[in-house]
């Protein structure tokens, strides 16, 4: 799906089939993509503040330049996913599964929530 560039605030995308569905430079904010499953999914410069990812697979996704500020990325699945220049700050990652992730450039690394990350 072509999602791109959409205002698809606060939608709720709670186990949905997203698999490589293009939402680059879409307006996110407060939008729920619980249990959904994202692989290669692309979210490049996306408005992500504060979605909900709790639990998602997301293998492989792409979140260059997305603005992820307080998302809940907790017990999801993000392997392989690139984060590269992404706003960061106050997200939980708790329980996530994170190798081979790209964080290059990313900001606010320090005030995420890691408990438990692989």
């Amino acid at each position: 799906a072509d999602l791109s560039g959409r205002n698809l605030e606060g939608v709720d995308f709670t186990g949905v089939n997203m698999d490589c569905a293009n939402l680059d430079g879409t307006r996110l904010k407060g939008a729920k993509f619980v249990g959904a499953s994202g692989d290669g999914a692309t979210f490049r410069s996306a408005d992500a503040l504060g979605v909900d990812f709790r639990e998602a697979a997301l293998v492989g996704a792409d979140f260059r330049g997305a603005d992820l500020r307080n998302a809940i990325f907790e017990a999801a699945v993000v392997e392989s996913s690139s984060f590269a220049s992404a706003k960061l700050a106050g997200s939980n990652f708790n329980e996530a599964v994170l190798s081979g992730s790209d964080f290059r450039g990313a900001t606010g690394m320090r005030t995420m929530a890691l408990t438990g990350a692989v």
